[in-house]
């Protein structure tokens, strides 16, 4: 495996050091409210690695409020966000992501999104 490969790590912020050499980088967002985590990532940005914005919908249990969330990718320069979504819910998914969608057309953030599919059936996901 290269530091090219198309693998992005979520590790504690312990552990950040062994991401350093990575390309693409999986950011979470709640843990952005930690300042030496969000100073991290911050600093990768200089060295070109690629930041993908998590919204933590797994570790909260719910995405964050998008305009938060969007401020914080811009703040951190992410090149890609994930749309909002809820776990095991595609409906409720599929709104949130039309309303992402229309905050981010209006916004100054440029780069790449990512939709995470939801449900509870394999027709739904």
């Amino acid at each position: 495996m290269t530091s090219r490969d198309k693998i992005a790590k979520i590790v504690p912020v312990a552990h950040l050091d062994l991401i350093a050499n990575d390309y693409y980088m999986m950011v979470l967002t709640h843990a952005l409210e930690h300042p030496p985590y969000l100073e991290w990532f911050k600093n990768r940005v200089f060295e070109e690695h690629y930041l993908i914005l998590d919204n933590s919908t797994v570790e909260l249990g719910a995405p964050e409020n998008f305009a938060r969330y969007l401020d914080k990718a811009l703040g951190i320069n992410a090149n890609e966000i994930v749309l909002p979504d809820w776990l095991h819910d595609a409906e409720r998914t599929l709104s949130c992501m039309d309303e992402a969608t229309k905050s981010i057309q209006s916004s100054s953030y440029k780069g790449y999104v990512m939709a995470i599919p939801q449900g509870r059936t394999q027709n739904e996901w």
